[in-house]
């Protein structure tokens, strides 16, 4: 995870009650607080308060806040406050609560620096569209590398939609940031909790899932080291032992911001180590021009090259004077969320939308919308261990929500605000087998 600057940040996460009653993420974090307060200095007692979340057994998302929110950060400095603030971003990012999530990011001065020395003249920048040239160029190559923010979901989204077509290409190994290295998650039959932290966000999840489906072999090449170009260099010495093995090889990887440069900006990443030996690597942006929550240049910027908000589906972004964007052969456009990405692939027969009325009996009680892959759900404490295919904080009495068409059978569930079960039910996809058979993996 990226350490950024976050400073004067109001983090807001919307959750609806009874009565549709609307409280922001303070308010709620209020109600959450325990009686014994944690009072939080430094960075020390930060990580050392959060690693109980991080080493848990259970999979308990609602619990996970209820523990931030007894974090008494009033003591701590801006670092540390920076810290926690992307730890709750990261984690409402969890419980998809996109905008809110980008509220925990978007006062980070260095972005702001960043965009702002980077980009002059607006109407030197277009938008076209970019998947055959991608798929040109992928297919020529060994290697391609394709960022994220760590709590944008829609850049995992993107991996998935295009993963079919890797395969198709020859691409048979995917390899992921934070993937543990202790179990292979090539063999699992579930995804669960100790399989890696960024695999616990459900998109991510879907992703692994959707890549076992197609019979890529994953990769974990990450490693604890805190210091950047080493932990980077082992990295990349990782994934060239799995390229050199196999001379059939070609890989897919899928990890956080300037890890995927190919270019040595100062720091040598895993793209320049892999760019310095093998030649045919491609590289794909997804960070430059993500959404950035509410800074108002970045505002302005969007509402030049997508005036009426009509985009929701990724775009390449072009300079017609400069290549602005140096280490990296496509930079894409993402200003939108999560969910307006999946329902622009239902026509692809990707994902489909599945609206659930909230049972009457429940409803002041419902908190969170989950659902589960019914295989990989055995028994009933398989809820705290599994990672739900999707995760909704219902805020109002029908829920829609866009699930991956290639998971035959779902389980629903309905967690109150104490993480307790009060609702289950499931569903099959009818003509499932056909509505896949496109997707099918190479024999």
């Amino acid at each position: 995870m990226t350490h950024i600057k976050i400073f004067g940040i109001s983090v807001y996460l919307v959750l609806l009650f009874s009565n549709t009653k609307a409280q922001t993420l303070a308010n709620t974090l209020q109600t959450f607080k325990l009686k014994k307060q944690v009072e939080i200095k430094s960075k020390d007692s930060l990580f050392s308060n959060l690693k109980p979340l991080r080493v848990s057994k259970s999979l308990n998302y609602i619990n996970d806040v209820k523990a931030m929110a007894s974090f008494d950060m009033k003591l701590s400095d801006s670092i540390v406050k920076n810290m926690y603030y992307e730890y709750i971003g990261t984690l409402l990012s969890f419980i998809g609560e996109d905008k809110n999530a980008l509220d925990c990011f978007d006062s980070a001065e260095n972005y702001k620096e960043y965009i702002n020395s980077n980009v002059t003249e607006f109407n030197s920048y277009s938008l076209i569209e970019y998947k055959e040239q991608l798929k040109a160029k992928a297919s020529k190559s060994k290697i391609v590398l394709i960022n994220e923010m760590h709590h944008r979901p829609v850049c995992r989204i993107f991996t998935f939609e295009m993963l079919a077509d890797f395969r198709k290409q020859g691409y048979n190994y995917l390899a992921l940031e934070t993937l543990s290295s202790r179990i292979d998650a090539s063999t699992e039959k579930t995804i669960h909790k100790n399989l890696g932290f960024y695999t616990q966000e459900p998109n991510f999840a879907n992703l692994v899932r959707y890549a076992k489906f197609l019979k890529f072999k994953l990769v974990a090449y990450d490693t604890t080291v805190s210091d950047s170009n080493k932990r980077d260099s082992l990295a990349a010495i990782n994934i060239m032992k799995v390229l050199d093995k196999d001379p059939n090889a070609k890989m897919i990887i899928h990890c956080g911001y300037g890890h995927a440069n190919t270019v040595d900006l100062g720091f040598h990443s895993i793209g320049v180590w892999l760019k310095d030996k093998y030649k045919f690597v491609k590289s794909i942006n997804q960070t430059y021009f993500n959404t950035y929550g509410n800074l108002q240049f970045c505002n302005n910027f969007y509402a030049y090259l997508d005036p009426k908000k009509t985009i929701k589906y990724p775009k390449l972004l072009l300079n017609k004077n400069i290549n602005f964007n140096p280490g990296y052969d496509f930079t894409l456009f993402e200003n939108f969320n999560a969910d307006d990405y999946k329902k622009s692939l239902i026509k692809n027969k990707l994902f489909f939308e599945r609206t659930l009325l909230i049972p009457k009996n429940i409803k002041n009680k419902s908190f969170l919308l989950q659902y589960y892959p019914a295989n990989e759900i055995r028994n009933i404490t398989d809820y705290d261990l599994v990672v739900p295919a999707s995760n909704q904080i219902i805020k109002s009495n029908t829920v829609t929500t866009y699930l991956p068409v290639f998971i035959k059978k779902y389980l629903i569930i309905i967690r109150d605000l104490d993480n307790k079960i009060i609702y289950k039910t499931s569903f099959t996809i009818k003509q499932y087998l056909t509505i896949i058979a496109s997707r099918l993996p190479p024999k």
